[in-house]
């Protein structure tokens, strides 16, 4: 794309689309449809019209076969939609048509090291605002979830987990969260702020099946640093245990969760 073009794109000027982030194993998505509906599911809330689910799977399976002489048995595939082309102002032209771009990126190796060892979480001292008509996308303004970032708690953690203005738990600042209390597992709502993650929907779902308690709530930090298990996870790192929240520390996690032992690498089979 032309500078002159780049400049003019909404997608660059106000954050005005959305975008997935997809583990690529053996050259096959995982979750692809799920993805696909995450997209489409955007678009149709921001109302980003003119967009096609059939062409999003062709850009996706051209950026695949692009990549097929990789070595890489594993690989992350992002997919941004923008509005498009739109010039300087807020109200976007309806006839607008919107842009699609691919990135290919290494898959993050600390994430094999972190299901081993599992990850120290502190809490972020940068909240989240309430926006019910955008929670659950995942929209490109991203600036809170940077702000997050550059407000890390302590060095010596891997990630934090992230309050709203209300300081309930939302989730970690890249990843959705779940937590085991009396026997019983909780997820933060996402009805106010928050991403609806790709792996946390599979979670869910796998839970009910297998008629493990799962709710859906909103809780303060202290249910959760109090709770006798937690993990967190998204689509590309899977599930990762968490042995330290704040100063409450506990032996390798997923031994105490015997729920998910296993279902790891059964999410992952693309």
């Amino acid at each position: 794309m032309e500078q002159e073009q780049f400049l003019n794109n909404r997608g660059f000027n106000y954050g005005d689309g959305c975008f997935t982030t997809m583990l690529v194993l053996k050259n096959n998505v995982c979750f692809l449809q799920d993805h696909i509906a995450r997209l489409m599911h955007a678009c149709s809330a921001l109302q980003i019209k003119h967009i096609n689910e059939i062409h999003i799977k062709n850009r996706i399976f051209t950026a695949i076969k692009e990549n097929i002489t990789s070595c890489d048995n594993a690989y992350v595939l992002k997919v941004v939609i923008t509005r498009g082309d739109g010039g300087r102002g807020y109200a976007p032209d309806q006839h607008t048509e919107p842009h699609i771009f691919i990135s290919r990126h290494a898959y993050p190796s600390q994430y094999e090291t972190w299901r081993k060892t599992g990850i120290a979480v502190g809490v972020s001292g940068f909240k989240l605002g309430i926006q019910p008509a955008l929670a659950g996308i995942k929209h490109l303004n991203r600036l809170e979830q940077v702000m997050v970032k550059l407000h890390q708690s302590h060095d010596d953690v891997n990630d934090d987990i992230v309050l709203d203005v209300n300081n309930f738990v939302v989730e970690c600042s890249a990843s959705n969260i779940f937590w085991k209390t009396d026997g019983a597992w909780y997820t933060p709502s996402l009805q106010q702020a928050g991403i609806q993650g790709i792996m946390r929907k599979q979670i869910i779902h796998r839970f009910s099946q297998r008629h493990i308690p799962i709710s859906e709530t909103q809780s303060l930090i202290d249910e959760v640093q109090h709770a006798e298990a937690a993990f967190c996870c998204n689509s590309v790192m899977g599930i990762i245990p968490i042995v330290k929240i704040k100063t409450q520390s506990w032996t390798h996690n997923m031994e105490i969760c015997p729920e998910t032992q296993g279902m790891h690498q059964e999410l992952l089979t693309c």
